[in-house]
C-alpha cells in the first residue's frame, strides 16, 4: 500500500513539473518572437496623418512608405514635392479639407493608386503630381477653385473617364497620353481650353466644348482618336483647328452662331494661328434655328466647309 502511494506521488510530481515548464517558458517565448517580427518587418499598411509634424515624421521613415496601401492626410495645408513618389503599394488616398496644395511629383508613379477622395478646398495640383498612377475615373468636387498644372495626370494608362466639375477653373496639358481615356467632361464654367489637354489619347472619340469657353485651342486633342467636336456655344476664338491634324475627324458641330474668323481678333489670341482650316472632307453641322447666321441666303458652304442644318443634336449621324 505504501509502495503504491509513493509511486503515485512520484508520477504526479513529474507530470506537474512538465506542465509548469510548458506553461511558463514555451508560450511566452513564442509570443514575444511574433511581436518583434511584426514590429520590425511588417510596418502598418493604413496610415492617418493629422498634422504637419506627423507628415514630416512619416516622410523621414522611408522604409514605411512603400508599405502604405491606404493613406489619409488631414491637418496639413501642403503636400510637398516628391512626398509619396513611387509608393507602388498605395491603393487609396484621402485628402482632408485642410489640404490646399499638392506639389509637383507628390504621387507620381503610384501605379496601384485607384481611389482618390479630394479635399473640398483644394486650390492647386502641381506639375506631374499624379503622373502614371493607376486611377480609372477622376471626379473633382464643385466646391474647390482648382488649377491643375502641366502633366498632372499624364501617362495614366488605365484612366477612362474624367469629370472636371464646376471647381476646375484652369487646365494645362493634363491628360496627355492616357491610352484608355474615353470621356472627358469639362467644367461648364471654364473660359479657356489650352493646347494638348488630352493629346495622344487614341480611345477619345468626342470632345464637347462648354458654352462659356471663349478661347479654344484645338491642339487640345491632337493625335487622339477624335471623330467629332461639339461646341455648345460660340467661342470668341477657335484657334488653329486644322482638320488634317485629326485624321479620324468626321465632322464639327456648332450649337451657337459661327465663330469669329476676323484675322486681327484671332492673332490677338494666338499669333499666326487662327481660324478653322478644312483641308480634308470634314463638314459642319449647325442648328436650323441659327440658319440666319450660317446660311441666310441658303448657302451650303462656310469658310471652306460644307455646312448642314439639323433640328437637334439627336439628328447627328453616328460616329465610327
Amino acid at each position: 500500500m505504501k509502495r503504491s502511494i509513493v509511486i503515485f506521488l512520484v508520477i504526479f510530481c513529474f507530470v506537474h513539473s512538465l506542465a509548469c515548464v510548458k506553461t511558463n517558458v514555451a508560450i511566452p517565448m513564442e509570443q514575444t518572437e511574433i511581436d518583434i517580427e511584426t514590429e520590425e518587418n511588417n510596418p502598418p499598411s493604413e496610415i492617418v496623418v493629422e498634422s504637419e509634424e506627423e507628415l514630416k515624421k512619416l516622410l523621414d521613415q522611408k522604409e514605411q512608405l512603400n508599405a502604405i496601401k491606404v493613406l489619409t492626410i488631414r491637418g496639413v495645408e501642403r503636400i510637398p514635392s516628391d512626398a509619396f513618389r513611387d509608393c507602388q503599394e498605395l491603393e487609396k488616398l484621402e485628402l482632408g479639407d485642410d489640404v490646399l496644395y499638392v506639389d509637383n511629383y507628390a504621387f507620381k508613379g503610384c501605379i496601384k493608386l485607384q481611389e482618390i477622395i479630394w479635399s473640398n478646398n483644394l486650390k492647386e495640383i502641381g506639375y506631374n503630381a499624379f503622373r502614371s498612377v493607376g486611377i480609372q475615373e477622376l471626379s473633382f468636387p464643385d466646391t474647390c477653385e482648382l488649377t491643375i498644372d502641366d502633366y498632372a495626370f499624364a501617362d495614366c494608362e488605365q484612366l477612362e473617364r474624367v469629370s472636371l466639375g464646376n471647381g476646375v477653373v484652369r487646365l494645362k496639358t493634363n491628360f496627355t497620353n492616357c491610352a484608355a481615356l474615353k470621356e472627358i467632361s469639362f467644367s461648364p464654367l471654364m473660359k479657356t481650353i489650352d493646347a494638348e489637354e488630352c493629346s495622344f489619347c487614341p480611345s477619345l472619340f468626342e470632345l464637347v466644348i462648354p458654352a462659356n469657353v471663349q478661347v479654344f485651342d484645338s491642339f487640345v486633342g491632337i493625335n487622339s482618336g477624335i471623330r467629332r467636336f461639339i461646341f455648345e456655344g460660340t467661342p470668341d476664338a477657335v484657334c488653329a483647328l486644322v482638320c488634317n491634324e485629326y485624321p479620324e475627324l468626321q465632322y464639327i458641330v456648332f450649337l451657337g452662331q459661327p465663330p469669329l474668323q476676323d484675322e486681327e481678333i484671332m492673332e490677338d489670341a494666338y499669333p499666326e494661328n487662327y481660324g478653322l482650316v478644312n483641308n480634308g472632307s470634314v463638314c459642319i453641322y449647325y442648328l436650323e434655328s441659327n440658319r440666319e447666321y450660317w446660311a441666310p441666303h441658303g448657302e451650303e458652304e462656310w469658310n471652306g466647309f460644307h455646312i448642314i442644318p439639323i433640328n437637334s443634336i439627336e439628328d447627328l449621324p453616328p460616329i465610327w
